[in-house]
C-alpha cells in the first residue's frame, strides 16, 4: 500500500485507549504530520475550530450524543471537514441523514488497520469510503433518494426528523429530552407538531408514516 504523506488526522472516539491505540498504530504506519485525539464532543469541536484537519474520524457514540447532530454541528464550523465515521451500525434514518448532509464515509469499527488506511486517504483525496456492507445499504439508498429530501426540504425540520427517529425506535420523552439535551416540555411540543403535521393519532401513528416514508424497516424498532 502507498503510504500517507503529511496528513493531519484527528481521531474521536469515547474511549481514549481505543483512539489512543489507533493513533499508535497509524502513527507506526508513516504518513501522518499530525494525529490528536480527544474523547469529548466539546473538545472535538474546539479542535475542528482551532486546527486544520485532512480527515476527522469520529465515534458515531461520543459522549452518546446523536450522530447526526455532531455532524452538522462539525459543518457550521468547517463546513468543508472532511468527516469519516467510526462505529457500529445504527439504522436507515441515520445513514440516511449523513448521506444529506454530507459524510464523506462511514466504516465498522472490526476494520482491519489496513482498510483504515485506505479510508482515511480515500477521504483525505476527496473520495467516499464505505464499510463493504454499508455501501450495500447506501446502494439501495440511492435508489430511493427523495424520501429523506421530502421529508428536510418539506413539512418536518430537522429537529422533529430527530425526535420522529426516537418515536420510532420507542423512546420515552424522558429519553428524547435526554439524547437531545432538551426540556421535556419541548419534547412533548415537537410531539405534538409531529402529530399534527403527519396526521396521526398517536406514537404508533407516527411509526407507520415513518414506514410508510421508506426511513425504516421494521427491524429498526426493536434496534
Amino acid at each position: 500500500m502507498e503510504s500517507l504523506r503529511g496528513l493531519n488526522l484527528l481521531i474521536a472516539d469515547r474511549l481514549p485507549l481505543f483512539s489512543s491505540g489507533v493513533q499508535h498504530m497509524l502513527l507506526a504506519e508513516g504518513g501522518y504530520a499530525r494525529i490528536d485525539v480527544t474523547d469529548t464532543r466539546k473538545e472535538l469541536l474546539q479542535y475542528v475550530s482551532s486546527f486544520t484537519y485532512d480527515v476527522v474520524l469520529v465515534d458515531t457514540q461520543l459522549d452518546k450524543t446523536d450522530g447526526v447532530e455532531l455532524l452538522r454541528q462539525i459543518r457550521q464550523r468547517k463546513p468543508e471537514q472532511k468527516v469519516l465515521f467510526f462505529g457500529d451500525w445504527n439504522n436507515e434514518l441515520f445513514l440516511q441523514q449523513c448521506l444529506f448532509i454530507g459524510l464523506q464515509g462511514y466504516l465498522f469499527k472490526q476494520v482491519s488497520l489496513r482498510e483504515l488506511n485506505r479510508a482515511i486517504r480515500a477521504v483525505a483525496n476527496g473520495n467516499e469510503f464505505f464499510s463493504r456492507e454499508i455501501s450495500n445499504r447506501v446502494f439501495k439508498l440511492a435508489g430511493n433518494p427523495g424520501a429523506l429530501s421530502d421529508l428536510l426540504t418539506g413539512k418536518l425540520n430537522d429537529r422533529e426528523i430527530e425526535v420522529l427517529k426516537r418515536v420510532v425506535r420507542q423512546f420515552s420523552n424522558q429519553e428524547i429530552a435526554d439524547e437531545l439535551h432538551i426540556s421535556l416540555s419541548m419534547v412533548k411540543k415537537y410531539k405534538a407538531s409531529l402529530l399534527e403535521k403527519t396526521e396521526s393519532k398517536n406514537s404508533v401513528g407516527l411509526t407507520l408514516y415513518a414506514l410508510d416514508k421508506g426511513l425504516f424497516t421494521t427491524n429498526d424498532l426493536v434496534s
